[in-house]
């Protein structure tokens, strides 16, 4: 804007420049699991997802809204 050089801008104060470095993050879990080992992880809480709900299904109390993709299940 016209005053930028007037005005304060304390985004740029922190460390990061105000955005956290995430990144890092999910390199360090790709390099610790690999790529098998997230798709094993994935996987086994898809099958999770779905053994719950068959179980929610079971129930008369609970109506399942939708099916299970990617281990989300709406109830």
């Amino acid at each position: 804007h016209a005053n930028a050089s007037e005005s304060i801008d304390y985004r740029h104060w922190g460390i990061p420049l105000s955005r956290r470095f995430r990144s890092l993050k999910l390199w360090f879990v790709m390099r610790s699991y690999g790529i098998s080992g997230l798709q094993k992880y994935i996987r086994n809480h898809i099958r999770l997802a779905r053994r719950f709900e068959a179980g929610m299904r079971k129930k008369k109390r609970f109506e399942v809204m939708n099916e299970v993709k990617v281990g989300l299940v709406c109830f």
